[in-house]
């Protein structure tokens, strides 16, 4: 769908742009079909905006170095998730950490941003995930699954505890200039 389109199904019949190009670009900074959203990531004003859940983060949370527009597309498959196990919204928790990994193997050392979605329900079998590797097992459901591929989640896994269960993500964190 060309961005002059926005707001119309397929089988509209007026091709006016809904919206100016001009105001398109103006806005976005560049054609929107080549603007590249991947980069700095300030997770703190993200995780207010999902203050419906129960957020929590620490007072000094990284960056991650994704693309917004696909991190925005993760989350909400994750929150899907969750309430599709019978959970109300206030009833889902996001949790951010900074996590550092010091160890050789999966995820390989480095410093990551982690992304927690739980809530009550059954998870399904714990799993880790490692989207390099031959034969990892799908991440919570296939859109999860995709949509954490779609912003190159590092690795993932998933945890059961007696109230229910949790997905996290670990994300690039932004190497500090």
């Amino acid at each position: 769908m060309s961005p002059g389109n926005v707001g119309r199904g397929p089988s509209s019949r007026n091709t006016k742009p809904a919206i100016p190009e001009s105001l398109l670009t103006g806005i976005a900074g560049g054609d929107p079909a080549t603007n590249d959203h991947h980069g700095r990531v300030d997770l703190v004003p993200y995780l207010r905006a999902h203050s419906f859940l129960r957020v929590e983060w620490p007072p000094a949370l990284w960056d991650a170095d994704c693309d917004d527009e696909l991190l925005i597309r993760l989350t909400g498959e994750l929150i899907a998730a969750a309430l599709a196990r019978g959970n109300e919204l206030d009833a889902v928790g996001l949790r951010a950490n900074n996590v550092v990994v010091t160890d050789a193997g999966v995820p390989a050392p480095g410093e990551y941003v982690a992304l927690t979605v739980d809530g009550a329900g059954d998870w399904g079998n714990e799993i880790t995930w490692n989207p390099r590797a031959d034969r990892t097992p799908t991440l919570v459901n296939p859109d999860v699954d995709a949509a954490a591929r779609a912003v190159d989640i590092r690795w993932a896994y998933t945890r059961r505890t007696p109230e229910g269960g949790s997905v996290t993500v670990f994300l690039t964190r932004l190497a500090p200039t």
